[in-house]
């Protein structure tokens, strides 16, 4: 019985990064300015990335954006979460937050786990250990 729980946990798990089409590929950057190729990028459930951008939450598919950039000198408490400023930039050219003060700004939450395959092996890391990802570089 503890098998087929298990098996049929990692079939969901599997079908549900296939479904929602959010493992990518990307060159992940961590705050020690560490870079690691990452292949099968995921984030744990929901497998979306939770943006506070204005008065709004979103929900973003990794698969949609370009890159992300990560800044820990900025913080800010929404809903008893903790996010950090970011700067996003989509596939389509479109930009959401920005490091600029002149610029609105955007805030991911970064109490996430974020998955993947590099070198073979298990990738996984905190977001708020991110500086930076760019998304379909191999």
């Amino acid at each position: 019985m503890r098998y087929f729980l298990h098996t049929a946990a990692t079939i969901l798990s599997i079908a549900s990064i296939i479904i929602c089409g959010c493992a990518v590929s990307g060159k992940v950057t961590d705050f020690n300015k560490k870079t690691t190729y990452v292949n099968s990028i995921y984030l744990d459930d929901p497998g979306t990335l939770r943006v506070h951008d204005g008065n709004a939450v979103r929900e973003l598919r990794l698969d949609k954006i370009k890159s992300l950039r990560i800044s820990a000198d900025v913080s800010k408490m929404f809903d008893r979460e903790l996010y950090y400023l970011a700067e996003i930039v989509f596939k389509d050219g479109k930009i959401i937050g920005s490091f600029d003060d002149k610029r609105a700004k955007a805030y991911i939450s970064i109490n996430r786990t974020l998955y993947g395959d590099a070198q073979g092996s298990e990738y996984r890391i905190m977001l708020n250990d991110v500086l930076k990802i760019d998304f379909g570089i191999r």
